[in-house]
C-alpha cells in the first residue's frame, strides 16, 4: 500500500454518507462553498499527517477532524439539541467501522461560518489495506 492510495477523508465522508444513520451530508471541508452552505451538514478534513506504522507500509495511522455545523437559532442562540442528535448520529455510525480507534471532542461553541455553531471531534484511525467500510 502507498501513502497516495489512502484517501481517508473520503472513506470517512463515506461512511457518515452511506451508513443511512447520519440525517444531514458530509463534505470534504476543502469542497465546503460558503454560498451554497446548508442549515446542517458535516465537514471532513485530515488533522495532520497520514504515518506508516510499519516498514511494509500495510498499517497506517492519521487523525481526522469532523465538524458538525449547525445555523443558530433566530435569536443567535446554538442549537444544541441538533448538534446532539447529529453527533449521536455520527457515534452510532462510527461504531460500524474497524478502522475508527478514538474520538475526542475538541471544540463546542460558534463557528467559522456566520451564522453556524460547531461541535469538532478529533478521530484516530488505523487503516490497513484492506478496511471494514
Amino acid at each position: 500500500m502507498r501513502l497516495s492510495d489512502l484517501k481517508p477523508v473520503e472513506q470517512m465522508i463515506e461512511v457518515i454518507n452511506s451508513s443511512g444513520l447520519v440525517s444531514v451530508p458530509a463534505f470534504d471541508q476543502r469542497q465546503v462553498v460558503s454560498a451554497q452552505v446548508p442549515d446542517r451538514f458535516i465537514a471532513v478534513q485530515l488533522n495532520g499527517g497520514i504515518r506508516t506504522l510499519t516498514t511494509a507500509y500495510d498499517l497506517c495511522a492519521c487523525h481526522l477532524l469532523v465538524q458538525i455545523n449547525v445555523r443558530l437559532l433566530a435569536t443567535g442562540a446554538i442549537n444544541t439539541v441538533a448538534e446532539d442528535k447529529i453527533l449521536k448520529e455520527v457515534e452510532q455510525a462510527l461504531e460500524k467501522v474497524d478502522w475508527v480507534k478514538s474520538v475526542n471532542m475538541v471544540y463546542v461553541g460558534k463557528s467559522l461560518y456566520s451564522d453556524y455553531s460547531t461541535k469538532m471531534i478529533n478521530i484516530l484511525c488505523y487503516m490497513r489495506e484492506k478496511t471494514n467500510t
